[in-house]
């Protein structure tokens, strides 16, 4: 039945912080580190005082820091930045308890971004979702700066075929969330290519 189904996985849910995070999803909106901007206000503050800054840069999550950056925005005559790495309300990691959470949380986001002129965002998604939310949302101030690498990094090295005999080492940098991109799959993969003859290796750095 569904409740026993659900019995049977609540310990490894447990395990897996996905109730902590969870609890503080309800109890902290937007998130729980929004007292962070009450600090980090004091010493730009001070900065400011003794130092002539050409820019002033916010990297979020947390997403929290969008409000202050908002709020210097309007008060610092230098230009601030926003650098969203994630999604905010559209991230689909982003645990949300009740849809009211979700509402508020997306008119906190509309209000805040709206009054940040620039941004810079890793996914070009999350620039068109805040084209069609935000009224007279200026895409011309925001930098598309999306993860990955730069292939002239690896134009020296010695070119390898990692199936041709020895150790295979695949990595995995990150959050693994278990209510979402559980590593099952791929553990059984290698399981199975293991007992063919290869020996290949999961590393985890990350929680």
């Amino acid at each position: 039945s569904v409740s026993e189904s659900i019995l049977t996985k609540a310990p490894k849910l447990k395990q897996s912080g996905y109730w902590q995070r969870w609890t503080s999803a309800f109890f902290h909106l937007t998130d729980s580190r929004k007292s962070w901007n009450k600090v980090a206000r004091k010493y730009i503050d001070i900065e400011l005082k003794k130092n002539n800054y050409d820019v002033i840069i916010f990297s979020s999550p947390p997403y929290s820091f969008a409000f202050l950056a908002a709020r210097l925005s309007r008060e610092v005559k230098c230009p601030v930045f926003l650098d969203k790495r994630d999604p905010w309300t559209i991230n689909p990691y982003k645990i949300y308890p009740t849809r009211i959470h979700r509402l508020l949380d997306e008119k906190r986001e509309v209000k805040a971004i709206s009054e940040i002129k620039y941004l810079i965002s890793a996914y070009q998604s999350t620039v068109d979702d805040y084209g069609k939310r935000i009224a007279d949302f200026e895409s011309k101030n925001v930098l598309i700066l999306p993860n990955g690498y730069d292939e002239e990094d690896f134009d020296n090295l010695n070119k390898v075929n990692p199936f041709k005999g020895g150790k295979i080492n695949l990595g995995f940098s990150g959050s693994i969330y278990s209510h979402l991109n559980t590593p099952n799959p791929i553990f059984k993969a290698i399981r199975e290519l293991n007992k063919e003859g290869l020996d290949i290796h999961f590393h985890h750095v990350g929680t």
